[in-house]
């Protein structure tokens, strides 16, 4: 059985790894610990009691710090993160309520302004303001806005 519970230990070891979880790795550490008590204690039954325990008292007992960990924010800028404050040229302009494209670092994204009482001519700068999914929100350079 020892080798049973180490192999599940791995198995939910790497699913862990793709979810970052933190709920699967105390289930993974409860396995391996109960192949080790396995080698000790050969009865099946004892060994299950001794996962189901083990594993509810890892997840109790670190239910704090795994959620500390799991709501975490991350420290690391995407590279989408990194266009907000970016200046950005209207290729194609919109009017209030629209949307229109603008290019950023070579790349052309679909934009709309930060309220829908903002438009933007062809040519004209623009500040990134936020993103969303696929489309930049963009707000004017100058003090008055756009059109």
């Amino acid at each position: 059985m020892f080798i049973a519970w180490i192999v599940f230990a791995l198995l939910i070891g790497a699913i862990e790894l793709f979810s970052m979880t933190f709920i699967l790795l105390w289930i993974a550490i409860s396995a391996f610990l109960t192949g080790i008590f396995g080698l000790l204690v050969p009865v099946i039954e004892w060994q299950v009691g001794f996962f189901v325990v083990l594993s509810l008292l890892l997840l109790v007992g670190t239910w704090r710090i795994s959620a500390r960990w799991r709501n975490r924010p991350s420290r690391f800028k995407s590279r989408v993160d990194e266009l907000v404050g970016e200046q950005a040229q209207v290729i194609e302009g919109w009017t209030p309520g629209g949307s229109g494209l603008v290019k950023i670092r070579g790349e052309v994204w679909s934009a709309k302004g930060v309220s829908r009482d903002l438009g933007f001519q062809k040519d004209e700068f623009v500040r990134i303001a936020a993103v969303e999914t696929t489309q930049v929100i963009v707000e004017s350079l100058l003090p008055e806005g756009g059109i």
